[in-house]
């Protein structure tokens, strides 16, 4: 999928750069507010300004699958597939 780096919903700052992003790139974010709610965001890191962005519209069989940020930031075998190769 085709996204621009815009920092939307993590402060801005994106150098508005448009990458090719597929499900190894993606990771989950989570947000907690005061009241002990939270939500849930998928997110990329941009490779040129390292500014994270939000995506929304990610189909559940993919979402379903993602690690969290700080899972996501441990190395990867490079095998790994991508699970975004095929899906709408």
């Amino acid at each position: 999928m085709t996204i621009d780096c815009t920092g939307a919903g993590n402060g801005g700052g994106g150098c508005n750069a448009t990458l090719e992003v597929g499900a190894k790139d993606l990771y989950i974010t989570e947000h907690f507010d005061y009241g002990g709610g939270h939500e849930r965001f998928v997110t990329f890191q941009c490779i040129s300004c390292k500014a994270e962005t939000d995506v929304e519209d990610v189909p559940s069989a993919i979402y379903n699958r993602l690690p969290k940020k700080d899972a996501w930031r441990r190395p990867r075998r490079r095998s790994r597939p991508d699970i975004w190769d095929g899906e709408k």
